[in-house]
């Protein structure tokens, strides 16, 4: 009996001390931003509502754990509405949503704006509204079969984890979703036949992308698949080095290295993409590293329709340049000037050679 006490009271003290344990111990993680993955094909004309909403990092602490677009029309969608959605979220296990603001929301994929945000019980309630649905009887070309929107040839420039494809004839601009092992881990827009994902390339693993064509909210094509991309760590590791920071802007592309001759200092580093391989501004000047690694040096390479000359060294040559007998004249840019008059003194004909 007494040994029965002894062991009654040693575990009664044990559970004292678990008792006296600071709760901070187990303190859930406070998540202080979210950020989603709107795809809407809510068109005018549509009498139901298909719209899906997903975290945009696999990574994230929390999921979409319900979808309502809180003014679904009885009948169809109107010209010009604005679909309103009530998305619930719920944090995983031992996480919690701190003191969230509409500022904290970022959307990616379809257009729309962060209304309102407020906690109810453990879930986050973020309301949303989406663009204008754009008015599809302005002209006969409105309907959905008089835009071409058709995407092909989706594939990977896998020296630099680029995705490229063939245009639609109606695109105002491109969306894509990036997947990595199955988990999609972006979702983007551009106006550009071409996308720069370096920046994701952050571990080993199978990408692949989706791209479709969008002429406005309520005409968008079909996705298209690329095939899958396998990088290991290596490969990743210097795909995220080395064209992590690559432009996407429509600005940059088409062209060469544009806005050197604005008088403004062009930051060293700096990679403009081409439809070839890519523009790359060291401490030195611009050089040309085309698809395959490789770069021209002592010679004539033709980019995007311009031809460009460089050193012994692959560095861009600009100025009047001597080769032979002949002389040629080359832009800021770089581009052989053809056809043209130099300073209103010197003229150079088709072939970029001066006519003395």
């Amino acid at each position: 009996m007494k040994i029965w006490k002894r062991l009654a009271a040693a575990a009664l003290a044990a559970a004292m001390v678990m008792t006296a344990l600071p709760m901070t111990a187990f303190a859930a993680t406070s998540i202080s931003s979210i950020k989603l993955d709107i795809d809407s094909n809510i068109s005018s004309g549509d009498s139901d509502s298909d719209v899906e909403v997903s975290t945009h990092s696999d990574s994230a602490h929390y999921e979409v754990s319900d979808v309502e677009v809180t003014n679904e029309p009885s009948g169809e969608w109107k010209d010009s509405s604005r679909p309103k959605l009530k998305v619930t979220i719920t944090a995983d296990d031992d996480y919690k949503f701190s003191s969230i603001s509409k500022s904290d929301v970022t959307l990616y994929g379809s257009d729309g704006t962060v209304t309102s945000v407020k906690k109810s019980d453990d879930d986050l309630i973020v309301s949303i509204t989406l663009d204008r649905l754009e008015d599809s009887d302005d002209d006969d070309d409105d309907d959905d079969d008089d835009y071409e929107l058709d995407v092909s040839e989706a594939a990977w420039d896998e020296s630099m984890g680029r995705a490229v494809w063939d245009g639609a004839a109606d695109a105002k601009k491109y969306e894509l979703r990036l997947y990595r092992g199955g988990a999609q881990i972006a979702s983007v827009t551009t106006t550009n036949e071409y996308y720069n994902f370096g920046s994701y390339f952050t571990s080993a693993g199978n990408y692949q992308y989706q791209v479709r064509a969008v002429h406005g909210s309520s005409n968008k094509g079909s996705w298209e698949s690329s095939e899958y991309f396998y990088a290991d760590s290596a490969t990743a590791s210097y795909i995220k080095t080395n064209f992590g920071n690559a432009s996407n802007s429509s600005s940059s592309s088409g062209g060469g290295p544009s806005g050197t001759s604005s008088g403004t200092q062009t930051a060293i580093g700096t990679v403009v993409p081409a439809s070839t391989g890519m523009w790359i501004l060291d401490n030195t000047g611009w050089w040309f590293m085309r698809a395959n690694r490789t770069w021209p040096a002592g010679t004539w390479e033709l980019i995007d329709g311009k031809w460009y000359l460089f050193n012994a060294a692959g560095y861009m040559l600009t100025g009047w340049q001597q080769l032979g007998n002949l002389w040629y004249y080359l832009g800021t840019d770089g581009a052989m000037r053809i056809s043209s008059w130099i300073d209103n003194q010197y003229y150079v004909n088709a072939d970029g050679v001066w006519v003395q």
